[in-house]
């Protein structure tokens, strides 16, 4: 298990003075980047390798936000990085660890960037990141079930500022344009995440929004159609 301090941040909070959706998201990644950095696999080692781990779903459990200021603990545990899959589990804690504010559940591939394919993952990088057993909890399948029941809202082209180092846009961005269609007083009790394909430089966009029995969905397509993203916004049972 790896375990990153963290406070929450200013920029990091939402109207209402908690951690943000996107605020999570930076977590997650950032810690999960750290775990890399610090056995021995930097960023800029595997852009230069052509190499690099891409996340295929977030499963998010939100009980509870922490509060501007507050201080927590991000922990990571990797429990399989066999084939070209990896596996990865998250919790928010607050800063003793006696109570957790998020979970969450991620699934992740190995790709050579240069040929945009799946490669298997090195048995040394395996063993570095010194796999943990799954943690206990239930959790749904990856695949989201697709609302039919949807509609465009609007498009957008895809600019430099929303891409990183593998020149794709990166994952938060996905989540941005899919909050800007959360109706204000939603307030969220899980989500659901799966990236279909990555988008690049002057893509064209289509953002579309569906609603579900205990919350909405968004999904953002090509011109075609063909789905780049889809997310589930559950809403929380204390509102």
């Amino acid at each position: 298990m790896y375990r990153m301090d963290g406070r929450v941040a200013f920029s990091q909070i939402n109207e209402r003075g908690y951690l943000s959706t996107v605020g999570i998201l930076d977590y997650l990644q950032d810690c999960c980047t750290f775990h890399s950095e610090d056995v021995g696999y930097r960023v800029e080692d595997l852009v230069r390798e052509h190499r690099g781990w891409f996340v295929t779903s977030w499963q998010i459990k939100v009980h509870d936000l922490p509060k501007h200021g507050e201080r927590i603990v991000i922990r990571t545990m990797p429990t399989q990085a066999r084939g070209m899959i990896g596996e990865r589990f998250f919790f928010i804690d607050n800063a003793d660890e006696t109570h957790t504010f998020i979970e969450v559940k991620s699934l992740w591939v190995y790709m050579d960037t240069e040929k945009y394919k799946p490669v298997r993952v090195p048995e040394e990088m395996a063993e570095a990141y010194a796999l943990d057993p799954v943690p206990e909890g239930e959790w749904g399948s990856r695949k989201i079930s697709l609302a039919t029941d949807v509609a465009e809202v609007y498009d957008f082209e895809v600019a430099n500022w929303q891409l990183d180092t593998n020149h794709h846009m990166n994952n938060k961005r996905y989540v941005e344009q899919a909050l800007m269609l959360l109706p204000a007083d939603f307030r969220i009790g899980g989500m659901r995440i799966e990236y279909k394909k990555q988008a690049t430089l002057g893509d064209r966009i289509h953002v579309r929004q569906g609603m579900l029995d205990n919350g909405m969905q968004v999904q953002l397509c090509d011109d075609t159609g063909e789905l780049y993203f889809v997310m589930d916004f559950y809403r929380s049972n204390e509102e």
